[in-house]
């Protein structure tokens, strides 16, 4: 199975504002229903800036590269009320 996830959130108060970013894409192969093994590339990167009347300032960083998952899961229905 292939996927690709992208997730952002932005937020602005006053004199305050950034963002966060992801973005992943992954394969996965599960030779059992209750495990999954793969590889995946992700980008990540963060901002923020505040602008005041006496400092203005910024952070912005970022980081991406591969890497290798292993998924473990139950194959068990989950149950509701008494057994």
């Amino acid at each position: 199975m292939a996927a690709a996830i992208a997730q952002w959130f932005v937020l602005s108060i006053q004199e305050y504002s950034g963002s966060l970013v992801n973005y992943r894409g992954l394969v996965t192969w599960q030779p059992q229903q209750w495990l999954g093994i793969g590889p995946s590339h992700d980008y990540f990167r963060t901002n923020l800036d505040l602008r005041k009347r006496d400092f203005n300032g910024s952070v912005d960083w970022s980081c991406s590269g591969p890497q290798l998952f292993l998924n473990i899961g139950s194959s068990q229905p989950v149950r509701s009320g008494p057994a």
